[in-house]
């Protein structure tokens, strides 16, 4: 499966990600629809992250990431963000 997507870095300092993360979702969301929309968290170094948004159906037009993911095999987890 390939990942098509916007990507972008974000710092983890202050925990600031919780919010510019969410506001890079809002502005996919009034392109793209948010019930369209999937997130990719990757490549986590130090005090940043870099994260994601592609389509469930469709193609962003400029992706600039392109990764390719497993079809099968998944870890799953689940929990609340202060646990």
């Amino acid at each position: 499966m390939l990942f098509k997507g916007i990507s972008k870095e974000f710092s983890l300092l202050n925990e600031d990600q919780y919010n510019t993360i969410g506001d890079f979702w809002d502005e996919m969301a009034l392109l793209y629809g948010l019930e369209n929309l999937q997130g990719l968290g990757y490549k986590w170094v130090g005090n940043k992250i870099f994260y994601a948004i592609g389509l469930k159906v469709g193609e962003i037009k400029d992706f600039n990431l392109c990764i390719e993911l497993p079809d099968t095999n998944w870890t799953i987890a689940n929990g609340k963000t202060e646990d």
